[in-house]
Parts: C-alpha cells; sequence; structure tokens
C-alpha cells in the first residue's frame, strides 16, 4: 500500500477501486497454473478507520484426484466480499485461489498475507502479484515484504506467514514464495523434536557445498583416529586356548585364558583341561565341542594328568600325584616323572561322577611311582622300592598292571636293582598287542598280556650305566626280532626266546650321549638306523643293506608314517660363514629317494612337538617353527598343518608363541595355546 494521500485527492477515492490483489498459485507436482480472477470493486463504508487491518487469507484448493480439504473454516470476522478464481478449474482437475477484496477507504493501511495450505501437501510454489488495473497517481515506494524470504526452498516447510507494507509502486513487481513456503510454520510447531534433530544432519551437506576437501578432512581425521585406536587395542596380546578342524584349520572356538591352565585331552565329546583356582589349587573341567563348561571337579593343590588314552568307554581315567623332590623332572630335568603320591579316579565323560577310586602310593610310604603306559585293558605303573629316605637308590622295582574298568590290582613284576649300581630307574616300556617290554636297570623283560606272565628276561650290560636312562628309550621290534640299544651296538634278540640274533654297529658311537642326533626305527621289514647326517635301510635278516641316504646333514628326530611308506625327518644344515637353518623331508622307506623338502623360510628353526618332532594323523601332518627369537626364547611360532603325501600348506597359524598341542583320538579336532594378539589373528584368517 502508498503512504498516505492527501485529503481530498481525487485519486485516494479511487484507490480501492483501481487496485487488484492478484495471488497466483502453482503446484510443484503438476506445475498447472491456477486461473486468475480480477475483483470486482467495492464501495467504502464509513467505518473503516487507520487502525483497521485488512486481512486476505488465500487457500490452496486441491484438485479432484487429490485428497480433500482438512475442513478448516474460516471466521466470518474477515471483512470483505470472496470470489473464486474459475471455480470450474476445480471441476477439471486444475488448481484455483480464494481471494478477497478490501473496501475503499480514504487512509492508507497495512496488509497482512497469509498462505495456508490446507492439505498439508508436500511442497507448493507461489507467486504474489500486485497488479494495477489503471494508472495510478505516483506515490513513494513501500518496502514489499517486512520479512525476508528464505533463500533456500528446501529447508523450509510450506506453510509460510508473510508480512510487510505493500507499495502501489511495486504492484508490478513478482516475489516469488519458495514451493515449500506455505508448510514451515506449521511443521515445525508440530514436530519441533524431529526438527531439531534432523539439524545436525545438514551440517555436513553445507560443508560439502563449502568445501569438498574440507569435508573430506573433517571425515578422514576422526577415522583415522579411531582407526589408530582400535589398531592399538587390537594389537594387544592375550593368552588364548583355540580348539580348531583339523582338516581345515577353522576355528571352533577360543577362549581367553586369565588363569595358568594346561590341556589334559581332547576327544569326540569335547576337551578336558586343567585349570588353576588360585592358592595353588587345581581342579579338572569338562567342556563339550562348543567351548561350554559341563563339569569340574573339587580343587586340589596336587596334580591332575590324563595317563591312559584308551579308557573305556564313556569314561576317561584321571591320576592325582604329587611331585617328588627327588625326581628330575622337579630339578629340571627331562627323564621321567617321579611321584611321591598317587591315585587313580575313573570318571564318566559326561557327568564327572566317579566310578571307581585307587591310591597306589601315600606321602608317608618310602616309595616312589612312575606312570609307564596303557593298553585298552591296563595302566601300567612302576614302582620303586627306597633302600632308605635318604639314599636316591632302589633296591628294585614292581611292575605294577591296573585293571582301569574295576581299579584292581591285576598282576606285578618284580625287578631287582644289580648290585653296585646305584640307579634310581623306573624303565621303559614297550606296548604292543599281546605282549610288553619292559627295560629297566640294563635287563629286558617281556611279558604276555593279559596273563602278565614273564616270557623271557634278558641283560645287556652297559659299560658306562649312566646312559642306560637314555638307551632305553631306543628299542623297536621288526622282522620278528627286538632291537635294543647299547653305547657300542645295536643288539637285535629274537622276540619268542630272547637269543641274540645280530648285532649292528652303533653310530653314535660309544663317545656320544647326544640321542637326539642318533636313533633307530623300523619300517616294513627294514631296521632303519640313523644319525651324523645319513639314514641306512638295513634288513634284520641277514643285515645287507638296503639303501641308504647320505644327503642330509645332522639329523634331529625321525618319524614314520602309519602306513610306513614315508620317513619323515628334520634336518639341520649348516654352510661355512653361515647361520644353520632347518628343513623338513619326507623320504620314501623303499628306496631312500627324497619325495618332498619343506622350509618355509630360508632362516627357520623347528620346533619339536613331541620327542620325534611332529604330530601325525592320518594325512595331516603338524609342525612348528620359529622364525623370530631373542638368545632365550623364540618370539613369533606358526604352526603348519601339511599334507603327508605332498608337503603342501594346508592351513597355518601363527602367534608369539604356541605350545601345548593335542589332536583328538579320532584325528578331526586339534587343541593348543598361543600367545597372540587379536590382529594377528585377523591376519592368519585372511592369509597374512
Amino acid at each position: 500500500m502508498s503512504e498516505k494521500q492527501q485529503p481530498g485527492s481525487p485519486a485516494s477515492d479511487k484507490i480501492a477501486d483501481l487496485e487488484t490483489l492478484q495471488l497466483q498459485a502453482v503446484t510443484g507436482a503438476s506445475n498447472i497454473n491456477g486461473n486468475i480472477s480480477p475483483a470486482s470493486p467495492v464501495v467504502a463504508n464509513d467505518e473503516d478507520d487507520e487502525t483497521t487491518i485488512k486481512r486476505a487469507i488465500i487457500r490452496r484448493n486441491t484438485r479432484n484426484d487429490e485428497v480433500s480439504s482438512s475442513g478448516n473454516s474460516w471466521p466470518d470476522q474477515h471483512a470483505g466480499d470472496k470470489t473464486l478464481a474459475s471455480s470450474d478449474a476445480s471441476e477439471q482437475g486444475t488448481p484455483f485461489v480464494e481471494q478477497l477484496e478490501f473496501s475503499p477507504r480514504k487512509q492508507p493501511f497495512q496488509v497482512e498475507v497469509s498462505l495456508f495450505d490446507t492439505l498439508n501437501l508436500p511442497t507448493v510454489s507461489a507467486e504474489v502479484s500486485l497488479v494495477d488495473m489503471l494508472t495510478l497517481p505516483t506515490h513513494p515506494t513501500m518496502t514489499p515484504f517486512a520479512g525476508s524470504l528464505p533463500d533456500t526452498p528446501n529447508e523450509i516447510e510450506p506453510a509460510a506467514l508473510v508480512h510487510g507494507n505493500i507499495s502501489r509502486d511495486a504492484s508490478h513487481e513478482h516475489f516469488e514464495i519458495p514451493q515449500h513456503l506455505s508448510h514451515a510454520t506449521q511443521n515445525t510447531s508440530r514436530f519441533p523434536l524431529v526438527h531439531a534433530l534432523a539439524y545436525p544432519l545438514k551440517l555436513p551437506l553445507h560443508l560439502w557445498r563449502f568445501s569438498s576437501l574440507l569435508f573430506v578432512l573433517a571425515l578422514l581425521v576422526p577415522l583415522l583416529g579411531a582407526g589408530s585406536l582400535e589398531y592399538k587395542q587390537l594389537n594387544q596380546t592375550r593368552d588364548s586356548m583355540y580348539q580348531v578342524n583339523l582338516l581345515t584349520g577353522s576355528t571352533q572356538w577360543q577362549h581367553t585364558i586369565t588363569s595358568p591352565m594346561q590341556i589334559a585331552t581332547i576327544d569326540n565329546q569335547g576337551s578336558l583341561l586343567i585349570t588353576s583356582t588360585g592358592a595353588q589349587q587345581r581342579q579338572l573341567e569338562a567342556f563339550d565341542r562348543n567351548g561350554m563348561l559341563e563339569w569340574h571337579i573339587i580343587a586340589s593343590k596336587e596334580t591332575f594328568s590324563l595317563p591312559s588314552a584308551a579308557s573305556p568307554a564313556g569314561t576317561v581315567l584321571v591320576a592325582l600325584s604329587s611331585i617328588s623332590p627327588m625326581s628330575p623332572a622337579a630339578s629340571g630335568g627331562s627323564a621321567a616323572i617321579y611321584l611321591r603320591t598317587l591315585s587313580f579316579y575313573l570318571l564318566r565323560r559326561t557327568t564327572g561322577q566317579t566310578i571307581w577310586q585307587k591310591t597306589l602310593v601315600e606321602g608317608q610310604q618310602q616309595q616312589q611311582a612312575v606312570i609307564l603306559g596303557s593298553d585298552t585293558q591296563f595302566i601300567y605303573v612302576a614302582l620303586l622300592e627306597a633302600a632308605s629316605p635318604s639314599l636316591n637308590t632302589a633296591t628294585g622295582t614292581k611292575l605294577l598292571a591296573l585293571n582301569q574298568a574295576t581299579g584292581q590290582l591285576a598282576w606285578q613284576v618284580f625287578a631287582p636293582t644289580p648290585s653296585g649300581m646305584h640307579l634310581q630307574d623306573g624303565g621303559k616300556l614297550l606296548v604292543e598287542q599281546h605282549h610288553i617290554t619292559w627295560q629297566v636297570a640294563g635287563s629286558i623283560y617281556v611279558i604276555t598280556t593279559p596273563q602278565g606272565k614273564i616270557q623271557w628276561q634278558k641283560s645287556i650290560a652297559e659299560g658306562r650305566p649312566e646312559l642306560l636312562l637314555q638307551e632305553e628309550t631306543q628299542m623297536t621290534e621288526v622282522g620278528g626280532v627286538l632291537v635294543v640299544e647299547r653305547s657300542d651296538a645295536y643288539h637285535a634278540l629274537d622276540l619268542a626266546s630272547g637269543n641274540e640274533r645280530r648285532v649292528f654297529s652303533n653310530p653314535g658311537g660309544d663317545t656320544s650321549i647326544d640321542q637326539a642326533a642318533h636313533g633307530l626305527a623300523a619300517a616294513a621289514n627294514a631296521l632303519l638306523l640313523y644319525g651324523h647326517g645319513e639314514i641306512d635301510a638295513i634288513d634284520v635278516n641277514n643285515q645287507h643293506i638296503l639303501w641308504s641316504q647320505k644327503r642330509l646333514d645332522a639329523i634331529q628326530n625321525l618319524h614314520l608314517s602309519v602306513d610306513g611308506k614315508l620317513i619323515y625327518a628334520t634336518v639341520t644344515a649348516s654352510v661355512e660363514g653361515s647361520v644353520p637353518t632347518q628343513a623338513l623331508v619326507a623320504i620314501d622307506s623303499s628306496n631312500g629317494a627324497l619325495r618332498w623338502t619343506f622350509q618355509p623360510f630360508a632362516q627357520v628353526t623347528f620346533l619339536p612337538l613331541r620327542p620325534d618332532g611332529i604330530l601325525y594323523r592320518h594325512s595331516i601332518l603338524l609342525t612348528t617353527v620359529c622364525t623370530s627369537s631373542t638368545q632365550d626364547k623364540c618370539t613369533h611360532v606358526i604352526l603348519y598343518a601339511l599334507n603327508a603325501e605332498s608337503g603342501k600348506t594346508v592351513w597355518k597359524y601363527q602367534g608369539n608363541s604356541i605350545d601345548d598341542v593335542h589332536i583328538s583320538a579320532d584325528a578331526r579336532t586339534l587343541a593348543f595355546q598361543s600367545n597372540s594378539s587379536p590382529w594377528q589373528d585377523l591376519l592368519g584368517r585372511l592369509g597374512g
């Protein structure tokens, strides 16, 4: 509207008659222009004054194909005549507008314009046009709108209230209202929480529009910081126990070790663990195949062990003992473990319930015990009768056979200690199907089972008695003879009578006490003697050498496949001026030909999993290698599962340390302890 006109001016009386407020609304969806109808003049009345506010309320009506109006009614107090801009347009599906016209008055007045969308429809666009139908007198220009319109149409919902003083000079200008202007106030007031929560989500968009580089940097900085913290967390080492599928290496379950523990055994039902409970006490716990605890027995300060891998079906045989102070194991030795107390318990595998209990040695007795082995019927224990509590000698040794099903003593054999021999020796046992061979204090006993009758006994002199404890481990049966070691030779004894049939020279010689560097084994009807970088296959019946492999360096250990076709050996190669390195080789037992060599790195050290170096079950061969070490320990270990026929890697696992490796009797499951980090585990799964 214009400013005040001079009283009596002819033009001022015709202002309202000549002025028409034409409003045009266009839908954002269809882009169909609404029909515009000029207003009819209205005669002024005397009640108008300078304080009266005239209102023009424009209602956007819908097309016939849209949802009907919400039905809001407008109060009758809005003075003015209403005209519909082409009512037929609504019936035809085009939008139309409702116009309110102002009565003529002599004084200038203010106009308040409100736009409403009665259906809360999506964004619409609208134009407000002021048109002078006739030439009007010149008058000063007023500000078209008191409020400022938004810069970005997409930021305000379609409900907006626009106030302003409309000047006549601006009647030919067009002011565009954003398409969702008519909803902003309505939806903001209706959903203030949603509007407030959505606002932070718009900030990245503003930053992207301002500078894409800053947007990328703002995105990368927190990601890099979070990644660094996550890597630090993942790279923290911890001790864990793993149970994996032996054939594929896939992890079945993993437990973080929070207190010292030891794997007792694993079977087709799960695993048995010996765990520490504090205060120097331990207990036996049973877990199922999914790593869930099934049962545990009462904690004890004594040591738990599982001496038999062939206990009666559905049971587990447990030994509870304490180590003797005179035992080589107690003083850091590697010989047999002597026990000053020993009790056996047969438990139900599923519940841990005790079936029977047997105590063999009590603390006050002047006896020591050694568990030698077991078969499907008996558990074999050697009892040493001490001459006096202060002397580390024995007057003799008893071999006891306990029935695993009942715990009763089935039979016993006594072996006296030779006169003048001051030796604490429980002996070594070689278990066969129908007999056992017990070598103790320089004597050999062949005992039939299950009767427990001595078939024959023979003593073979040793000029260096201190070597007997090591030599007892070197005995095997091949081609109907029993071969035992002495420092000067290998003696082949007739298995039926004990008579000596052959004598073979000992590659180790009488000056060698390093039993890991030489030894013997049996392959089919051939006797394998190894040491000093060579392997000889000898026919025990005629002493003919079948083949000889001399291209090997120092041999650390030797192991035969189950079918006897392959010989696995760990050898050390040393070149003058370089650091010695090791390799695992497979040799054809029929002709001595080298089948394959496994050496994953140029410098590597193989760590023995057992006295013979490796673990072998069916088609999988397990070995561990050290790739990094300090002066006193290995700092990075890799466990390899190899195809026993080809030497190819089936899977591998790496960590800072790997030990306590066990394979289940059905050769399907592997369990071990490892010190590693989650990051190392992730790299291992990804093949890194």
